[in-house]
């Protein structure tokens, strides 16, 4: 207790998402808009540092929803409302479609660059998926190097009491942003 602010699981970094669909609204049976998916639960938004802007950000209630209905709830960012031709004020509750996904969007979040700044911010849209979480970030209070470091040293001690067969490795999302651009 007390070692993190934030505790979130996803499928990729907001660094480097790379996953492909297609997103169409309800009725519309054309090839639909190209989105990058990244797949995440209630507190991934917050563990990153990504912007909410309209809406709401999933609950544990809206994976339960999921197994139980197989109704998903959809976050996406303005890119993806702009290649849809929704404005954000609108978009809370429309009804979409995702590679056979059937749900709705619940909430948006502002554009961020989830590859190279060298490429222009593309439609994105999150979705709980759980079985697909293989990543944990944390977010860490502020504090100098040695606070940090004490904090990793417990996070490692708390992973290697659940997880005994894989080695504990981390990136600090910084770093990784910083080294899109080393070249």
């Amino acid at each position: 207790a007390g070692i993190a602010l934030y505790v979130g699981r996803g499928s990729e970094s907001p660094a480097s998402v790379k996953a492909g669909y297609s997103m169409n609204t309800a009725g519309n049976d054309g090839p639909g808009v190209i989105v990058t998916g990244l797949l995440a639960d209630e507190e991934y938004i917050s563990a990153v540092g990504i912007d909410l802007i309209e809406g709401r950000n999933f609950t544990r209630e809206d994976l339960l929803r999921l197994e139980r209905d197989t109704i998903y709830s959809f976050i996406v960012n303005e890119a993806a409302l702009s290649a849809l031709y929704i404005t954000p004020e609108n978009a809370v509750g429309t009804a979409v479609s995702i590679f056979g996904r059937r749900g709705e969007i619940i909430g948006v979040v502002g554009d961020f660059h989830f590859s190279s700044l060298h490429n222009p911010i593309g439609p994105l849209v999150m979705f709980p998926e759980e079985r697909q979480f293989d990543k944990i970030f944390i977010r860490l209070p502020a504090g100098g190097p040695s606070e940090v470091s004490a904090k990793l040293h417990n996070i490692e001690k708390i992973y290697r009491n659940i997880i005994t067969h894989r080695p504990f490795e981390y990136d600090f999302l910084d770093q990784q942003y910083a080294s899109l651009y080393t070249a």
